[in-house]
């Protein structure tokens, strides 16, 4: 979606969610595959993400790079994406907005350098909902995800929708596991990523009515 977008908005504002993929994603393992987490001082759920600090008492970056390293340092494209990942992933980060919102700006200069991303927390009012933000953002069509548009329960007007079907590319295991991160594909299909992503996406214009 990113790279069908002029401006991208991170939802920093919005509420974490337990048992969501805002702080954790999957990669892929000889044996099939496994989570990565950002571990949370408890009893945060429902707390903005910009205000849900993550706990550090636990190793958890060292326990990334392990995992990534040994799952993927065989991968075609491994050297070339590495460094700036873990520039990213051993910054000393204190709430999960800050690790999440430099990852994604990481892969829109990666994959979508075009667009303009932007906090919603950086907006006036530091609006926290789809609506708000488009009435800060006032122009334009507004793009979200098919998922995204239903939650919205028709709020925002003529909308552009998009839905993504992953198409499968070479892994690097045997087999193919659906639903990795982002990074699984990167590691593996290096610049031909984008191309890959965007013939998985269908984006139309839902009418009212």
């Amino acid at each position: 979606m990113m790279r069908s977008a002029d401006t991208v908005v991170l939802a920093d504002t919005y509420q974490y969610s337990r048992q969501s993929f805002h702080n954790r994603t999957r990669v892929r393992t000889p044996q099939g595959w496994q989570w990565l987490s950002v571990p949370l001082v408890g009893g945060q759920h429902g707390r903005p993400i910009l205000e849900t600090r993550i706990d550090n008492r636990t190793p958890w970056r060292e326990r990334h790079t392990r995992s990534i390293r040994y799952n993927y340092s065989s991968a075609p494209f491994y050297d070339y994406y590495i460094e700036p990942l873990l520039r990213i992933q051993q910054t000393d980060w204190l709430t999960l907005s800050e690790v999440c919102c430099a990852g994604i700006e990481w892969l829109a200069q990666t994959l979508a350098p075009a667009a303009t991303v932007i906090r919603a927390s950086a907006l006036a009012g530091a609006p926290a909902t789809l609506p708000g933000i488009v009435e800060v953002l006032a122009r334009g069509d507004v793009l979200m995800s098919a998922s995204r548009w239903r939650q919205d329960g028709g709020r925002v007007n003529d909308p552009v929708v998009a839905t993504f079907e992953e198409v499968r590319y070479p892994q690097n295991f045997p087999g193919y596991e659906p639903g990795m991160s982002v990074l699984d594909m990167l590691f593996a299909c290096g610049p031909d990523t984008g191309r890959r992503l965007d013939a998985g996406l269908t984006v139309e214009r839902i009418r009212p009515g």
